[in-house]
């Protein structure tokens, strides 16, 4: 409500309003005269220096900036005189002159005390632009409508267990000597006796069982003490058999002829056969591969093909017992009564071959159908079926990991010929190479991975993993070409033109070659060899092209030997290749028409040939293990012929029968394989070299190991300048022939 609304806005007289004018703000401005003209102030400009900055301008007492002009605002106008001039105006009282005057004489008096200066401003402040998150955390721009709110996920809930039931605890006590601190093999045995002696009638593969379980309980504890007692077990026997002291020496069961056996003078010192108690497992399974161990136990492998091999595949898919698969045994020749280990194949293995050392748990072989299988012997039996043959119980491992799933041509459209392993010390998880050859010259590389606990996953993504196997094959490469094909360009125009696509261009049928043997030369670009057709053996390297020569052929077109009256017509296969132990650079062939040659790497031509050694194809060569001049050759006749380069140069030194006519058969067993090599007993007479013991396999099944007679195994004089001098002849004549 206004103050003029009261009731006591009659009675309100003219002198108190009067009154209360006078009251008002001094800085009431006076009416204008019709003369005065406007006021215009103007700003001085002054530009600051860089060196002084902003600059300040005083002038003292009532002074004023000079003008830069008449008619330029107040500031031009002289100063006010003391008499004003006060207009009149009709009708103002005098209390209201007296108020204007009193408000002029208050604004004189003010702008008198009025002092100006110039100032110069600083330049506005640079501000810098906020981020997302300042904008987001002040809540402005356009996040200024935007409101936090939270939800539970239950990501961070936990489930624990606790034990409530009692257990009742038990303590166990041993006697341990205070003067031992290392265990050995023989110790483990012991302590597994009772195991052994709860497992079954099976001797050999329950004592085998519970020896490996409980060395690998051992190998496998987490505390460092148990980590040194393993060591000192692995380490141990090592030492104790360099000092002629080693607790772990095993005998080989093979027993010795005696002087009174006609056959001591020749090639065996004592035979045992394997394989004649397994009847229903072996019996009518033809021997196609065996290998020896090259670890610390005297350890041989052998390679079954399925009952009823020769009828052809027909017969085998009317059959789904144990009959029709192939099967691999591990045989323990200090213990022969049984097999160390039974693994079974779905297809036919042709080949076999172990791991180098210190891996010598794996176990690969190739197949008929063109696959590659692989066994981890470390893999507890309890993840592999029990099958009892005929009252027999064995515990039959499937493959750790098989390549037989793969549908590519130009790796299972043809068998395997020819499979080996080479170590890689790269790391424990990748142990060795396996290389495989199959019957059109296509050889394959595969890298054997031992997978960790948290990667055996990847058995869900990985068909030919088994699952639970930690043991896997990565294939790395590829060859195509062999000897002289490696000269030829990778691929030709067409096949560029698919390899831009992206696209894989198979083998045409000109650098496709019949293969049928393979060997792998020592070296770090893994060159390798594989007997072909055309008496042919033909030379590639998985890194790079091979050196010349390329080829190597038994004998010139213009020589004797080529051109001798018994000549065959037929070119020959390469049947069988072996390189020597002792100079790596020399190797022995076998071909189909019964030929041996002896080869260096260095010339094409062979060294020394002997043509028409035997009328049937050579099977196997073999070098000897002990003696750098002699080697072995045994035929589709039953024959193994004993070539000994310092008694004869044109002619095998002997020759002997290994067909074997039981009174209780009808058919004589017929030799299909034969290996030759020095495996490791601990015998301190051996002085850590070994005993050489040779393998004949049989087409039904048997294994015939024999101890290697006195005479084979004892090295003449100068036995490698012989071979020496043989090949550096050849190979003084290729070095003539590339000069020319």
């Amino acid at each position: 409500m206004s103050d003029y609304e009261d009731e006591e806005f009659e009675n309100y007289e003219e002198d108190d309003f009067e009154v209360e004018e006078d009251d008002d703000d001094d800085y009431d401005v006076l009416p204008k005269t019709k003369g005065a003209a406007p006021a215009q102030a103007t700003a001085l400009k002054e530009v600051p220096s860089p060196q002084r900055g902003p600059m300040r301008t005083s002038y003292p007492g009532n002074g004023r900036p000079p003008s830069g002009g008449a008619g330029q605002g107040f500031l031009s106008r002289p100063a006010p005189t003391a008499a004003l001039d006060i207009p009149s105006f009709a009708g103002l009282t005098d209390a209201q002159r007296r108020s204007a005057k009193k408000k002029l004489a208050g604004a004189i008096q003010r702008r008198k005390q009025v002092k100006l200066c110039v100032v110069v401003m600083d330049d506005f402040p640079q501000l810098q632009s906020l981020s997302k998150y300042e904008l987001y955390n002040m809540g402005r721009s356009q996040y200024a409508g935007l409101k936090v709110a939270s939800a539970q996920t239950h990501e961070d809930d936990k489930d624990e267990e606790a034990q409530t039931d009692e257990i009742y605890p038990r303590d166990y006590s041993c006697q341990v000597p205070e003067d031992r601190s290392t265990v050995f093999e023989g110790e483990h045995t012991l302590s597994a006796g009772g195991v052994v002696a709860a497992a079954g009638a099976d001797g050999g593969l329950g004592a085998a069982a519970g020896n490996r379980a409980v060395m690998r309980i051992t190998a496998m504890a987490p505390d460092q003490e148990s980590k040194l007692l393993s060591f000192m077990r692995w380490a141990g026997p090592i030492m104790l058999a360099a000092l002629g002291m080693n607790p772990t020496a095993k005998k080989l069961a093979i027993n010795g002829w005696g002087s009174l056996d006609p056959s001591a003078g020749g090639m065996s010192a004592g035979s045992s056969k394997l394989g004649q108690q397994h009847e229903a497992l072996l019996g009518q399974r033809p021997v196609t591969g065996s290998a020896f161990c090259q670890g610390p136990s005297p350890l041989l492998l052998a390679a079954y093909a399925p009952v009823g091999a020769q009828l052809g595949a027909a017969a085998l898919l009317q059959d789904h017992t144990l009959n029709s698969k192939g099967v691999l045994c591990v045989w323990d020749l200090s213990a022969t009564s049984a097999p160390a280990a039974v693994m079974v194949s779905e297809g036919s293995p042709s080949c076999c071959c172990w791991a180098p050392a210190p891996s010598t748990s794996l176990v690969f072989a190739g197949m008929e159908e063109g696959g590659v299988c692989a066994w981890d012997l470390e893999e507890p039996d309890s993840r592999h079926p029990l099958e009892s043959i005929n009252g027999l119980t064995l515990f039959t491992r499937r493959p750790s990991y098989t390549t037989e799933y793969l549908a590519d041509v130009a790796t299972t459209a043809a068998p395997i010929v020819g499979i080996a392993a080479t170590p890689l010390t790269e790391s424990r998880s990748r142990p060795c190479q396996v290389i495989s050859l199959n019957g059109w010259g296509t050889v394959t590389l595969y890298t054997a991975a031992l997978l960790a606990p948290a990667e055996r996953n990847a058995a869900d993504a990985d068909i030919g993993l088994r699952p639970g196997s930690r043991l896997k094959l990565v294939r790395t490469t590829q060859l195509t070409r062999l000897g002289m094909r490696t000269l030829q360009p990778l691929l030709p125009a067409r096949g560029a033109a698919m390899a831009a696509q992206g696209k894989e261009q198979l083998a045409g049928l000109d650098q496709m070659v019949q293969t049928f043997s393979l060997q792998v030369l020592p070296g770090a670009d893994m060159q390798l060899l594989a007997g072909a057709d055309a008496g042919k053996v033909l030379r590639g390297s998985m890194v790079g092209a091979p050196p010349a020569p390329k080829e190597y052929v038994p004998d010139d077109h213009q020589s004797a030997v080529a051109n001798r009256p018994s000549a065959n017509f037929v070119a020959s296969c390469v049947t069988c290749l072996h390189a020597s132990p002792f100079l790596p650079h020399a190797f022995v062939s076998g071909h189909s028409t019964g030929t041996v040659a002896l080869h260096s790497v260095h010339g094409s031509t062979a060294a020394a040939v002997w043509p028409d050694v035997s009328r049937g194809k050579v099977l196997v060569v073999r070098w000897s293990p002990v003696r750098p001049a002699v080697f072995y050759a045994l035929d589709s006749l039953c024959t193994l012929f004993t070539f000994d380069l310092t008694v004869s140069r044109t002619a095998p030194v002997s020759a002997q029968s290994f067909m074997l006519k039981d009174k209780g058969r009808q058919v004589p067993s017929l030799p299909t394989y034969f290996d030759i090599a020095m495996v490791q007993t601990g015998d301190e007479g051996a002085k850590g070299k070994g005993t050489p013991v040779f393998c004949v396999g049989y087409d039904d099944g048997l294994l015939d190991v024999n101890l290697l007679s006195q005479k084979q195994a004892t090295p003449a004089d100068e036995e490698l300048q012989v071979v020496e001098d043989i090949v550096r002849g050849v190979a003084g004549a290729a070095t003539k022939v590339c000069a020319r």
